[in-house]
């Protein structure tokens, strides 16, 4: 079996509630019809969302604050190794979209910039939506030490992370609830054929989901 080669996967499926507001604007400002200078991202069907990317670009960074040589191991790198996990995009649904003002600082002298005014949407909290993170595994990977770094992602997800901007405010803190995992290994032939037809795999209580969970 090559490096390269799937040799399983890992499904987390949860929730993850807004604990204060977000402010992730799409950048119209305005040009929008609204007339805001940052308005809240939304998707096709005019619900706001997290990119998937903002939330791993998070925890990418979080680890490597924590545990540097751990980030390729999931994360990957320019020169070898694909990144081993997506995140969906989470559209969030209970939570009003709520309109503030704010004063651009000078960078240098810390005054607030003349004219400098402007005004932003953000999602209030509470909001929430679903958590989707799919882990790929590969011949490359050692699963056991693979499962101790998702296991210390999910724990930072539970207890809390920052997405979005103004989080030095305290904006953009979330976090995870009543996650859950699938450890589908390619090598079990029941495992390919629940993966294959969107079952639930068959090593609920495996080693790596113990691991995972701590439990």
């Amino acid at each position: 079996m090559s490096k390269s080669s799937v040799i399983g996967k890992i499904l987390i499926v949860g929730n993850l509630r807004l604990q204060s507001p977000l402010l992730i604007g799409d950048g119209a400002g305005e040009t929008s019809d609204n007339f805001r200078d940052i308005h809240v991202l939304k998707n096709r069907q005019g619900k706001p969302f997290i990119p998937g990317t903002s939330l791993c670009g998070v925890l990418r960074d979080w680890l490597a604050s924590v545990d540097a040589p751990a980030v390729p191991k999931i994360f990957g790198d320019l020169e070898e190794m694909q990144s081993s996990i997506q995140a969906d995009d989470i559209a969030l649904k209970g939570g009003d979209i709520i309109s503030r003002d704010g004063v651009r600082i000078d960078s240098v002298t810390g005054a607030g910039v003349d004219g400098g005014k402007y005004d932003y949407e953000a999602v209030e909290r509470g909001a929430s939506g679903s958590l989707r993170l799919l882990v790929t595994l590969r011949g490359v990977h050692d699963v056991e030490k693979i499962s101790d770094v998702i296991a210390r992602l999910l724990g930072k997800l539970q207890d809390g992370i920052q997405l979005g901007a103004l989080t030095s405010k305290g904006f953009g803190l979330a976090a995870a609830e009543n996650l859950c995992a699938d450890f589908f290994d390619f090598r079990n032939k029941a495992d390919v054929v629940a993966w294959l037809t969107g079952k639930g795999a068959s090593q609920k209580n495996s080693t790596v989901n113990r691991k995972i969970f701590r439990a």
